[in-house]
C-alpha cells in the first residue's frame, strides 16, 4: 500500500505510446491533446466491467492499471488483476488498489 505524503509530487506525468498522460493518486487524469492543451479525462463507466477504460492508440487501458503502472512500477505490458479494497471499481484512489500478477 502506497500512503501519499503531503510532501510528495501530486501529479506524475507518464507516456503510453505517443500519448502523454498526467496521473495523480486521487486516480484523476489529464491527457495532452493535439492542440498542446490538457483535457480531463472523465472518470465514468464506460465498459461492460464496471470500470473507466481509456483508448490508446487503439488499445484499450484501464484507469486502475494506469495509476498502477505510474504508482507503483508496473510494466504496461503485462496483465494484473486488480483488486479494489472498497469493491467500488470507480474509486481509483491509489490506497484503494491492489495489484496481482497473473
Amino acid at each position: 500500500m502506497i500512503y501519499i505524503k503531503k510532501n510528495m509530487k501530486k501529479w506524475c506525468t507518464i507516456k503510453i505510446d505517443d500519448t502523454y498522460l498526467q496521473v495523480n493518486f486521487e486516480g484523476e487524469i489529464y491527457r495532452l491533446m493535439k492542440s498542446n492543451k490538457w483535457k480531463l479525462v472523465y472518470n465514468y463507466c464506460n465498459h461492460i466491467n464496471g470500470m473507466n477504460v481509456l483508448l490508446i492508440g487503439n488499445k484499450q487501458y484501464t484507469r486502475s492499471k494506469i495509476l498502477g503502472c505510474t504508482y507503483y512500477n508496473l510494466d504496461i505490458n503485462n496483465k494484473y488483476i486488480c483488486k479494489f479494497r472498497d469493491k467500488n471499481r470507480m474509486n481509483c484512489n491509489i490506497n484503494n488498489l491492489e495489484f496481482i500478477k497473473i
